[in-house]
């Protein structure tokens, strides 16, 4: 019986198994350690769409790891995400404006976004004909704002003007984010002589009118 038993485990370990279910070409494989940045961030400049599209979505959720945001930082994904903000496939810009948002809250994101200077090239983003892209870029904007030599940037980038333009024309849901960076442009003097020159205290005091309570604010 012990034998009968004993030759039944040997066939068992030895039998021919099934193949192992073929993992879907798009799907996200996390990789582990050292490699878990690289394999991302390769990912994210994938040649397959949506691959690329996956890839960014996972990368906002692993961005609440600030070990990541470092990692992925040395990995250049910063200089990546600013170029993708600006890609012809809606989804990749959608994705990419709200991760680079997601980057901008760690310390080191907003180092590297001001190391790289991103405000000239993320200022078309403001005009992007999807409103998520504009406020994710807005988003991303304000989170790398929170530091003076990122403010310095915004506005030599000529983003006062356009911002007050913004405020009086944009959705509703877009209306405080850039009221909000419009204010931090302020603390620059520079940024101050521009959005007056705009004619911000005119516009303001319009929107204090606003139906929107957010916006009055």
């Amino acid at each position: 019986m012990a034998e009968s038993k004993e030759n039944m485990a040997h066939l068992q370990a030895h039998e021919a198994k099934d193949m192992p279910e073929r993992i879907p070409p798009t799907m996200i494989v996390e990789a582990f350690g050292r490699f878990k940045c690289p394999k991302l961030v390769e990912q994210v400049e994938s040649e397959f769409l949506d691959v690329r599209r996956n890839a960014l979505s996972a990368l906002y959720e692993e961005f609440r790891n600030p070990e990541v945001v470092h990692g992925c930082v040395e990995e250049g994904i910063i200089g990546i995400l600013v170029k993708m903000c600006k890609a012809e496939d809606i989804e990749t810009r959608i994705r990419a404006s709200k991760a680079l948002g997601m980057a901008g809250r760690d310390a080191n994101g907003r180092m590297a976004m001001i190391g790289e200077n991103v405000a000239p090239d993320l200022r078309p983003c403001l005009d992007d004909s999807v409103m998520e892209v504009r406020r994710h870029a807005l988003e991303a904007l304000l989170a790398y704002g929170q530091m003076m030599p990122a403010v310095h940037q915004i506005v030599e980038a000529g983003y006062p003007a356009a911002l007050v333009a913004k405020a009086l024309s944009e959705d509703p849901a877009v209306k405080p984010l850039a009221l909000e960076l419009l204010a931090l442009c302020l603390k620059d003097d520079r940024g101050l002589v521009a959005a007056l020159s705009a004619e911000a205290a005119e516009g303001c005091l319009e929107l204090c009118h606003s139906g929107a309570a957010a916006v009055r604010r």
